[in-house]
């Protein structure tokens, strides 16, 4: 054959090679390169379908798991009927005045059959909508019942928010009432929430009081307009009577309240002697002092702190934006800063003072009204909450526990001077929570004073100067002594119970004898300073003592308790309120730790105060032995207190728990200071908040601890703020993240797997590329030929 003929038949079959191969590698590549990246896409398109189903709308048991626990929130002075609270409630009331009433047939009807299951706003409705945050709080007579932030459409109402709070399950239903001629405004008149309808009568003895952001509103639900993040919604049914109790605050009268206590423990605010510890390694110097650790809590009411073992206790009240105190908040931690047990109280603590004291395994912490909780301190249940004893009573006196029973005093009203006005003495029963006895004073009160058993007597001061001795069992006067001045410290005494020592506001202290029978009769006298409220500590026959001179700079006292002769007096740059804490150390020297009053720097902006102080006896000597500096400074009326290794614990203003123990013990704790959001103590774990029976997708009721085991060390958030909820949904939404990461990881494993091996695509372009080799080889080798 020719060349001229074989030529073109050369040409075509090399053209048909290339076309072969190339068609082979096209074919390959599609279908094994991109088979496991559109698995993918399909895969993650579905993931994305079924999570955004799940956000949209909460199943019946989800909705149940996310309702706010029945913990109280508002402060009960708000509850009881202000004022202010009560002439908003009028004004509410009567734009609401025809208002409809709920209908007693919806009461225990499912979300979607309630009278006021409209179309909540959408939180899903359109990826391009703007969505913010909002909260809606509903309380009943301080006890919140539903605290929960929403993911709401932007410009959406409050009535929106209701209707998504009915949709989702958190109430039953709400009714509201119609606007007052000439208004446009309506407001809610009727909730139903856990099928219990809580209607306001018309005569307005209980009602609905409602307000954004702490702050007085009156746009009415149809009105008020959710624009931004942090919306906060709150509505509070409240009572004119201080007694009125939510019943169904959760107690566990029998819950277990093994009594662990031993004398190196911190049971009180004071004991009988005053402010004393057994242990030996505290610090006595800065040299030798070390932060162990702190924890900053945030701006609020604190209480003093109790040390049981390895545990602290400390009650808590985080403040609002306008200054009025959340519902206050029980803290247990360990040595180490680890919060390791919390629960929600009843109410809030009132803001100079909080002296709690443990009593045969119950803790005792006076809340504002004059009630008392008691608490297992081993369970951190609640066994029992006391009445009220008048709206606004300051709860802000000693607890004292003795045989049983627990003794205190508040202050119920005061006059133009600050002074108390009148007051109520009483006892409780300390396991039963039964008020035995109440003694009420007309013209005078109780304010930083404190009780103290003697023999066979208990005594206490008042604001007026008077010492009273009563029977503890019956509150029967058995005498009483006037003395110079206002008694605002608690009542101190000897060993033998038979001589007592006790402050008046004049700077005086008082040695007082008691008889066998009950009589009192003054001993002595010792006046060391301008002024104090401080409460004395007796220890080996001295008595320490603080104060404040006349020019306001503090004073640390030293009194022969035999003599009552000033032995020794310091200068110090504030005032000392406090009661000194006295105790031996291992060099053998007598210490006395305690705070001062006052801070460097403008307030709020502080920049030192609020840290420990140490005097040696055998040196006089005092000097600072902790310096409290940036955030942490702040004024101080607290007392230090010791843990039976020594480790010295208090707070300040600036809202930080202190815990400073001696160089050569201290080990690293944990500080949470970078941690720690002010606004949120106690939120850390909140899925420990479960009662032991409970299912795990249900929350448990506030009487259980908030967090309790493997808690972190961040601190406590009132369960009942809406901050807390939130960041416990925040914390879930975060795990629902991470579970569908792994899913997505599974789900495209998985599609892989089903398509074949991964190593399918690389085969397919391989084989495309031999291809074309191939043919190159070939057309190579003919023209070679």
């Amino acid at each position: 054959m020719s060349n001229t003929t074989c030529r073109p038949r050369g040409i075509a079959k090399r053209a048909l090679a290339l076309l072969t191969a190339i068609a082979l590698a096209t074919t390959l590549t599609p279908n094994f390169a991109f088979a496991g990246e559109a698995n993918n896409v399909a895969a993650t398109t579905a993931e994305q379908s079924s999570t955004a189903g799940s956000t949209g709308s909460l199943s019946a048991d989800d909705a149940t798991a996310n309702k706010a626990d029945a913990t109280p929130d508002a402060s009960e002075s708000q509850a009881s009927g202000s004022s202010s609270a009560a002439g908003h409630a009028t004004t509410s009331s009567s734009k609401a005045n025809a208002g409809e009433l709920t209908d007693p047939s919806n009461a225990n009807k499912v979300p979607s059959q309630s009278a006021n299951s409209a179309k909540p706003a959408n939180q899903a409705s359109s990826t391009k909508a703007d969505t913010v945050s909002a909260t809606l709080k509903i309380s009943v007579y301080g006890t919140t019942l539903v605290s929960h932030t929403f993911s709401i459409e932007k410009g959406k109402t409050v009535e929106d928010m209701l209707n998504l709070a009915v949709e989702q399950g958190y109430i039953n239903n709400y009714s509201h009432g119609t606007p007052y001629p000439g208004y446009t405004a309506y407001y809610v008149n009727s909730i139903t929430v856990n099928g219990i309808a809580y209607t306001q009568p018309a005569n307005y003895s209980e009602y609905w009081s409602s307000t954004i952001n702490g702050a007085w509103e009156s746009d009415g639900i149809n009105g008020n307009k959710i624009e931004s993040d942090g919306f906060s919604y709150e509505l509070s049914y409240v009572s004119n009577d201080p007694n009125t109790k939510f019943e169904d605050y959760p107690t566990s009268p029998n819950a277990p309240h093994p009594d662990k206590a031993t004398g190196s423990d911190t049971t009180s605010y004071v004991k009988n002697e005053g402010n004393t510890s057994a242990a030996t390694s505290a610090p006595t110097s800065s040299n030798n002092a070390a932060l162990s650790w702190k924890k900053a809590y945030g701006n609020g009411n604190y209480s003093e702190i109790l040390t049981l073992g390895d545990s602290i206790y400390f009650a808590s009240s985080l403040l609002n934006a306008n200054w009025t105190p959340k519902t206050a908040v029980l803290h247990r931690l360990n040595s180490k800063g680890e919060e390791t047990a919390s629960l929600q109280l009843f109410g809030t603590i009132d803001a100079s003072a909080c002296r709690m004291a443990y009593t045969d395994g119950v803790i005792i912490i006076p809340l504002s009204n004059g009630r008392l909780q008691g608490v297992s301190a081993s369970e951190m249940k609640t066994l029992w909450v006391s009445g009220a004893i008048a709206s606004g009573a300051q709860n802000i006196s000693t607890v004292t526990a003795s045989g049983g029973m627990v003794f205190t005093g508040t202050a119920n009203s005061l006059d133009s001077s600050y002074n108390a006005a009148t007051g109520t003495f009483f006892g409780i029963n300390a396991i039963t929570g039964e008020r035995v006895w109440a003694n009420e004073e007309a013209n005078t009160g109780f304010y930083w004073s404190g009780a103290c058993k003697v023999g066979n007597v208990l005594l206490y001061g008042n604001d007026a100067g008077v010492l009273t001795a009563v029977d503890p069992a019956t509150g029967k006067t058995v005498s009483a002594l006037k003395l110079s001045s206002a008694i605002r410290s608690t009542v101190i005494s000897n060993n033998a119970e038979t001589e007592t020592y006790v402050t008046t506001n004049d700077g005086t202290l008082h040695k007082i004898s008691v008889a066998p029978n009950g009589s009192l009769s003054e001993l002595g006298t010792a006046s060391f300073a301008s002024k104090s409220t401080s409460t004395a500590t007796l220890f080996q026959g001295n008595l320490f003592v603080g104060g404040c001179a006349a020019d306001y700079t503090g004073t640390l006292s030293v009194i022969d308790a035999a003599t009552m002769q000033v032995k020794h007096s310091t200068s110090l740059p504030f005032e000392v309120k406090s009661a000194p804490l006295v105790a031996k150390a291992a060099d053998g020297n007598t210490y006395a730790y305690f705070t001062c009053n006052g801070a460097e720097g403008t307030w709020p902006n502080c920049t030192s105060g609020g840290g420990a102080w140490v005097y040696c006896l055998e040196t006089n000597t005092a000097t600072k032995l902790f310096d409290a500096t940036g955030s942490m400074a702040n004024w101080c009326t607290k007392s230090i207190v010791m843990g039976a290794d020594g480790t010295l614990y208090w707070t300040n203003d600036s809202g930080t728990l202190f815990a400073l123990a001696n160089a050569a013990s201290s080990s690293n704790g944990n500080d949470s200071d970078s941690t720690q959001t002010p606004e949120k103590p106690g939120t850390n774990n909140q899925q420990n908040n479960k009662a032991p029976d409970s299912n795990p997708s249900e929350h448990a009721l506030a009487a259980t601890p908030i967090s309790a085991g493997d808690a972190s060390a961040a601190a406590q958030a009132p369960l009942s703020d809406a901050e807390a909820l939130a960041e416990n949904e925040a914390s879930n939404e975060g795990s629902a993240v991470t579970s569908a990461s792994s899913a997505r990881g599974t789900s495209s494993n998985n599609s892989n797997d089903s398509k074949g091996a991964p190593w399918l695509p690389i085969a397919g372009i391989v084989a495309g590329c031999v291809g074309l080799v191939a043919v190159g080889a070939f057309l190579f080798r003919r023209r070679s030929l």
